[in-house]
């Protein structure tokens, strides 16, 4: 993962960040997922290694739109969003807008493809935020499954907040479940060839459908949605739907103004002026401090200024 990730200004401001689950789909309120291919126009993501074949921005575009037309052909309860459909950059700010704004009723998927140094590292990825909240967890766990076992990928499984010990923006601000899937390492010669393939982007995006039509039919009782057809495509066998259950997981957005590896006292002089919060994570940095509560990043996002004119210069917003 490269200029998709949202890195740090000092370490002593590590994120912390959390999940969210959809409100439950009901006859009136459409089922949405969001498909974000990472990158795009000024931003080329991982770059090829030679002129044969194409830039990280345009393996996941390409395989952003056939896994969008899967879902519109064979889940017509599903309304498909794009962030963008051709070669162009978008803000992580904006990728989060586009997301929020259609509500809580769906998912968030991110597409990318990974790259190292090492140019032996390979297999797929998919990032959430943490384990704590059960959505994002189970369209992760499926996800990674299906690369695993129909498309014969080398999974390197699920990756959260613990793993990677920073924050990605475009799952930390949108209030839906979220994953970020790293299809696989362009710095890994059969992998870049395999990705580059058309036939490697079927099967990708083919894996990740199969995967959210799962965690939809979790979700989605039969009688809320839409006729459907018998036999999916790229399916191999027919799937049974899950039992649906409630969901209660909410969101809760707050400003973090500290970050310390040893527990720091409330009433600490670098507080003055807020009310603070203790939390408790892990990591180096595992201590962290927050001010406030908002149900949406915008609110969030105007405290954050508001501290920042008090002297907290390193606030920002996070999620639990």
């Amino acid at each position: 993962m490269r200029k998709h990730l949202l890195f740090l200004p000092v370490a002593l401001f590590l994120i912390i960040f959390g999940v969210v689950t959809p409100a439950m789909a009901d006859n009136t309120t459409p089922f949405f997922v969001v498909i974000d291919a990472g990158h795009g126009g000024k931003d080329p993501g991982y770059m090829p290694s030679s002129k044969k074949y194409n830039k990280e921005k345009e393996i996941n575009l390409r395989i952003s739109k056939k896994l969008g037309a899967y879902i519109n052909e064979n889940l017509p309860g599903v309304r498909v969003i794009y962030t963008r459909t051709s070669d162009k950059y978008l803000s992580l700010d904006e990728r989060v807008a586009i997301a929020n704004r259609n509500g809580r009723n769906g998912v968030f998927i991110s597409v990318h493809c990974n790259g190292s140094p090492r140019r032996s590292s390979k297999g797929t990825e998919t990032h959430i935020h943490s384990r704590e909240f059960s959505s994002s967890v189970r369209l992760g766990t499926l996800v990674e499954e299906e690369f695993r076992t129909r498309a014969k990928r080398n999974s390197r499984g699920i990756k959260t907040k613990e793993d990677r010990n920073h924050n990605l923006q475009v799952l930390a601000e949108t209030m839906m479940p979220g994953v970020l899937i790293e299809t696989g390492f362009l710095s890994n010669p059969s992998e870049e060839k395999f990705l580059n393939s058309d036939h490697g982007q079927t099967l990708v995006a083919s894996a990740i459908f199969r995967a959210f039509r799962s965690y939809y039919y979790g979700k989605v009782p039969p009688s809320a949605r839409p006729s459907e057809p018998a036999q999916p495509a790229m399916a191999t066998a027919k799937e049974k739907p899950a039992t649906t259950t409630a969901s209660t997981e909410t969101k809760k957005y707050r400003v973090q103004v500290l970050a310390t590896s040893e527990p720091v006292k409330l009433s600490d002089s670098r507080f003055k002026g807020v009310t603070v919060q203790e939390f408790q994570t892990q990591g180096t940095f595992k201590y962290k401090y927050v001010v406030g509560e908002a149900s949406t990043p915008e609110e969030a996002r105007k405290l954050a200024k508001q501290l920042k004119k008090k002297g907290f210069e390193g606030a920002f917003v996070v999620s639990l």
